[in-house]
């Protein structure tokens, strides 16, 4: 029987369900050409194999982890950025410096990674969740010019 390293068997479990996020992160980061096997992160993470599976029940799951994870903290990186901007033109540009330090900081490696692995055309309600709340924030704050239809838009 495995070892239980923390106070509780829940705590156990939510830093061994961490350290796979962080290794199938770290790997997608590294920019491999497909998404990572349970193999290889659970070797990442100093885990035996079946272990995953306790946590994950596919690489698809697993990658909707990640993507679960990472996403908020992007957007919440981003919004908290776009709240200390005082006009839309600041905010704008908050926007732009917030995603390109993502960037200097290698997020987009992960990013990239997670489209990469991903088996279809991006799910509508999973990108929404991702750009809404940057979105919503920003609508919130300013009521300024209707947007047009994208009928409109130059093509």
């Amino acid at each position: 029987m495995p070892r239980i390293q923390a106070a509780t068997v829940a705590e156990h479990r939510s830093l061994q369900r961490r350290a796979l996020l962080d290794a199938a992160r770290d790997i997608l980061a590294s920019g491999a050409p497909e998404a990572p096997s349970l193999s290889a992160v659970a070797q990442r993470a100093g885990l035996a194999r079946p272990s995953v599976y306790q946590y994950f029940r596919s690489r698809e799951d697993l990658l909707e982890a990640v993507i679960a994870d990472m996403f908020p903290r992007w957007s919440a990186f981003v919004g908290e950025r776009m709240d200390g901007a005082p006009g839309a033109a600041e905010q704008v540009l908050a926007y732009a410096d917030a995603n390109l330090e993502l960037v200097a900081q290698g997020e987009h490696a992960v990013m990239r990674g997670l489209a990469m692995a991903a088996p279809g055309p991006p799910s509508p309600s999973r990108a929404g969740s991702c750009t809404n709340s940057c979105a919503c924030r920003s609508s919130r704050r300013s009521p300024g010019p209707e947007r047009p239809s994208h009928s409109t838009w130059p093509s």
